[in-house]
């Protein structure tokens, strides 16, 4: 069963919930946010919350690279880091990224997200992939 992304905070400031297409939700300090699948990223998962995050999933970028920064749409917590992949496009790799932001540095509002993205050979982003790493209320 392909799960899409399908997740959102509730209300309650105190409580994140996301809620699964399947009907499952998952709650608590550890919540999972579940992404729908693109041409270079595939089932992508988010995990943690108050500044630790563990980002999972399948690639197969094109040049056997792929980038990825942290914003709030204000604010850029961690700056364009490069991810090298051991075999390039068709073959998909797993990858994982290990987040951590200081708590005292988190947005007190807002959401913070992830980009996960390519670069053409003129340097452009292309393929951009973004996921919400944690909500604040």
């Amino acid at each position: 069963m392909r799960i899409v992304l399908c997740a959102f905070m509730l209300f309650n400031p105190f409580q994140a919930t996301a809620l699964l297409s399947n009907g499952e939700t998952k709650s608590k300090n550890d919540v999972s946010f579940i992404q729908e699948d693109s041409n270079i990223f595939k089932s992508v998962q988010v995990a943690g919350s108050n500044g630790n995050y563990l980002i999972t999933g399948k690639t197969k970028p094109s040049k056997g690279k792929f980038y990825y920064l942290v914003e709030d749409g204000h604010v850029e917590y961690i700056k364009e880091t490069l991810i090298l992949i051991k075999e390039k496009n068709p073959n998909w790799q797993p990858f994982k990224i290990q987040i951590r932001i200081p708590k005292e540095k988190l947005p007190n509002n807002g959401s913070l997200l992830v980009y996960l993205y390519e670069r053409n050979n003129e340097e452009q982003i292309i393929n951009s992939f973004p996921i919400i790493l944690q909500r604040f209320y």
